[in-house]
């Protein structure tokens, strides 16, 4: 074996063990994390100082968002016109073009719920945290022209 090939191993070996120790690390900061230890008064303070802050800075956006609205002369309706309150919303019925099996009760509202808010003028993530038939939906929106 050359004198530089076995310096690239010893170099990709020591960037391994950095690696390996960072994530060992990395894990144990996580464990803390979870043993669920009370917070100390500093702690809490601190929290909530974020808490405050990050809300400090939602409401900022809300209001700029608000304003642009304003100027389009849009605030509280949807593209139709109607106000958030006036729309009538039925369930969707599963698509003609998905074929191959039957969307699920749940992935039916999720998409209902993505088509009026797309009516309404508005902008939404479908999501969670389980996986549960998320794709269905956004293609269902993406593929029909009119759910109604």
């Amino acid at each position: 074996m050359s004198y530089t090939k076995l310096r690239e191993e010893q170099v990709l070996a020591a960037e391994e063990e950095k690696a390996r120790e960072a994530n060992n690390k990395a894990e144990e900061k996580r464990k803390k994390k979870r043993t669920g230890h009370a917070l100390t008064k500093a702690e809490r303070d601190a929290k909530a100082k974020d808490l405050d802050q990050l809300l400090a800075q939602s409401a900022a956006f809300s209001s700029i968002l608000t304003s642009k609205t304003q100027v389009l002369g849009r605030v509280g309706t949807g593209l139709d016109g109607k106000t958030l309150g006036e729309h009538d919303l039925t369930m969707a019925k599963q698509p003609k073009c998905l074929t191959g099996g039957v969307m699920r009760d749940y992935q039916l509202e999720g998409l209902t719920w993505m088509y009026e808010i797309c009516v309404q003028g508005m902008s939404g993530i479908l999501a969670d945290e389980m996986g549960l038939g998320k794709f269905c939906p956004y293609a269902s929106l993406g593929l029909t022209p009119t759910l109604s």
